[in-house]
């Protein structure tokens, strides 16, 4: 839902789940209804199957179904969990929720963004380029939520070795090249963190705002 958020009016998080819940079965049907899904396939040439490409070019995305192996999901989720379990208890500490040291801190670049549980951090501020410019809403977190939460992981390719093998994946590079051209070079590694009942939100907007 895309309203602009005031204080006093937001429902709480149980509420606007039972809100969203139709919203989100009638989106997932729709999505599933698209012919844009399904897994890493290549033509006779070894180049990714045209009709993924064109299925792309219809709809602007494609799902791809069983591109990362269970055993690398497995590897993705532990190096994550840890990632999440050790990040600053709150922005600035050097230490987390267990009082340990916290992941990164001998790195060039902070590795996290912490937010306040399910708030919209970018939406209707005027940050990044005005690229996300309205807020969405903002449910009151349960009683026993975290101060913070993880909003995003930088750098995670130097904290997770699992992401590192996955960025190098062959066939997802593939997928990019067949998009991208071969002169391309990926430069990106952030993750959004969106854990279950207490994740921030990330409002509707477009990347690229140098080529849009």
């Amino acid at each position: 839902m895309n309203h602009v958020s005031t204080p006093g009016t937001e429902p709480t998080r149980a509420e606007h789940a039972e809100r969203m819940a139709a919203y989100l079965r009638a989106g997932e049907a729709r999505a599933r209804a698209l012919a844009n899904r399904g897994p890493v396939r290549f033509g006779a040439d070894g180049r990714l199957h045209p009709g993924i490409l064109e299925a792309y070019w219809k709809h602007g995305f494609y799902v791809f179904e069983g591109a990362v192996g269970e055993a690398e999901l497995g590897d993705l989720r532990a190096d994550l969990d840890r990632a999440i379990a050790r990040a600053p208890v709150r922005p600035g500490a050097d230490v987390d929720a267990q009082g340990r040291p916290a992941l990164g801190r001998d790195q060039a670049r902070e590795p996290y963004t912490l937010v306040k549980p399910l708030s919209d951090f970018w939406g209707g501020t005027g940050k990044l380029n005005d690229r996300h410019p309205h807020r969405m809403t903002q449910p009151q977190p349960d009683a026993d939520a975290p101060d913070y939460v993880v909003f995003l992981i930088y750098g995670m390719c130097q904290t997770m070795p699992a992401a590192l093998r996955v960025y190098g994946h062959p066939h997802l590079l593939a997928v990019a090249e067949a998009v991208n051209g071969a002169d391309f070079v990926p430069y990106n590694d952030a993750i959004f963190v969106k854990q279950a009942g207490v994740g921030g939100s990330v409002a509707w907007h477009q990347d690229g705002v140098t080529h849009w």
